[in-house]
């Protein structure tokens, strides 16, 4: 099983349709499906990390200008959300 997280963004949705035609187990993470799906929801993190053996990590600030406005929320999407629970 592997975790897709921003799974309803641009590259995320490519990602699970390939995996989805390559009969790969995946499961979709992202705020947009559900609410409770932030990445910074770390009980919902861990929950969805349950049986997976691999992450794709898109779930991010993606875009620069968002990023400098609130660089607090970039680092804890993009990178902190995942470091302490899959190390």
């Amino acid at each position: 099983m592997i975790l897709v997280t921003g799974a309803d963004g641009l590259v995320g949705r490519h990602i699970c349709a390939l995996l989805r035609g390559a009969n790969i187990a995946h499961r979709p993470f992202d705020l947009k499906l559900s609410p409770s799906e932030d990445i910074r929801n770390r009980p919902a993190v861990a929950e969805a990390l349950k049986g997976v053996r691999g992450v794709v990590h898109l779930a991010a600030v993606s875009r620069v200008v968002w990023g400098e406005r609130d660089p607090m929320l970039c680092a804890a999407t993009n990178v902190d959300a995942l470091a302490d629970i899959c190390a």
